[in-house]
C-alpha cells in the first residue's frame, strides 16, 4: 500500500513540475493573466514541496523495521501511584476509603493523594476515614472538584487522623449511598467477620458500583482474600503492590491439632503352669 502511494506521488510530481515550468516560460499576454499564472505556479510549487516531503517521510518509514501494532503491556512501578492508579477520564466521581488502624497510614495517604493529583478539575472526589470515631468524611454530603485547593484540603484532612479500630462495613455502606462512579478501598482489610461484611455489602450495592481494592497493606492471607472477593463481587479490581490485577489469593487452611493418643490398656498376661 505504501509503495503504491509513493508511485502515485512520484507521478504527480513528474507531471506538475514540467507543466508549471512550461507555463511560466511561455508567458501570457496580459498583466492579469501573468498574475494568475504566477499564483498558480506558486501554489503548485508549494504542493510539490509538500508532496516531496511526504515522499521522503514515507521512504524513511518504509525502510524502518516494522513493529507490531499491538502495544506492549505497561508495567507500573511498585510505587504509591501504582496502587491507586489515575481514574479513567469517563469516571466523574471517585470515593476513597482508608482505615486508621495501620502503621502504614502515611503510605496509604500518599497513594490517595497522588491519585487525586492525577484527576482533572472536572472530576470529583471524596474521602472517608473509618476508625475509633466511626466514619468521618472530608466533604459531608457532596463531592469536591479535583482542584489544587481541594487537593490541599484532602492532605490536611488525612493528616488529622491516626489510630483506631476499623469500621469498614459502615464506611462502605455510607460510600454506596453517595453513588460515586467508583469506590477505592485502601487499608489492611481488618474485618471482624469478613464473610458477613461481604454478604452485607453485596446486598447493599444494588447499583453495582465498582469497588476497587489493594492487597498492598493486607497483613494476612484472609485479608488478601477479603479484598479480592470484595472487588470481585462488585465488578471492581483488586491490585497488588505493583498495581497489577491480583490473582485470587490462597486462604491458608488452619488444621486443628490432632487429639493426643490415649494409651491402650495393657493386655492380660496368661501364665502357663
Amino acid at each position: 500500500m505504501r509503495l503504491f502511494f509513493l508511485c502515485v506521488v512520484a507521478c504527480l510530481v513528474s507531471l506538475l513540475v514540467p507543466g508549471a515550468r512550461r507555463a511560466a516560460a511561455d508567458g501570457p499576454s496580459t498583466t492579469d493573466e501573468v498574475r494568475a499564472l504566477r499564483e498558480t505556479v506558486q501554489k503548485q510549487a508549494k504542493e510539490i514541496e509538500l508532496l516531496r516531503a511526504q515522499v521522503e517521510a514515507l521512504t524513511r518509514k518504509q525502510g524502518a523495521p516494522r513493529t507490531s501494532s499491538v502495544a506492549a503491556p505497561v508495567t507500573q512501578p511498585a510505587t504509591a501511584v501504582a496502587v491507586t492508579p489515575a481514574v479513567a477520564k469517563a469516571i466523574k466521581s471517585v470515593l476513597f476509603i482508608r482505615d486508621t488502624s495501620s502503621n502504614d497510614i502515611r503510605a496509604m495517604d500518599d497513594d490517595i493523594l497522588r491519585s487525586i493529583e492525577q484527576l482533572t478539575p472536572d472530576q470529583k472526589f471524596n474521602i472517608f476515614l473509618h476508625g475509633s470515631n466511626g466514619v468521618t468524611t472530608l466533604a459531608p454530603g457532596y463531592f469536591l472538584a479535583a482542584t489544587p485547593e481541594n487537593q490541599r484540603r484532602a492532605k490536611s484532612f488525612l493528616n488529622t487522623w491516626s489510630g483506631g479500630s476499623a469500621h469498614l462495613e459502615e464506611a462502605l455502606r455510607s460510600a454506596i449511598n453517595y453513588k460515586p462512579d467508583v469506590i477505592w478501598v485502601v487499608g489492611i482489610g481488618d474485618a471482624k467477620d469478613p464473610a458477613s461484611v461481604l454478604k452485607a455489602i453485596k446486598a447493599a450495592n444494588t447499583t453495582h458500583i465498582p469497588i476497587n481494592t489493594t492487597i498492598k497493606y493486607s497483613r494476612t492471607g484472609e485479608a488478601d482474600h477479603f479484598h479480592w472477593q470484595l472487588a470481585k463481587d462488585s465488578g471492581g479490581v483488586c491490585v497488588n503492590s505493583k498495581g497489577n490485577p491480583a490473582d485470587e489469593p490462597v486462604v491458608p487452611v488452619t488444621i486443628a491439632p490432632a487429639a493426643p493418643v490415649q494409651p491402650t490398656s495393657r493386655p492380660t498376661i496368661l501364665k502357663v503352669n
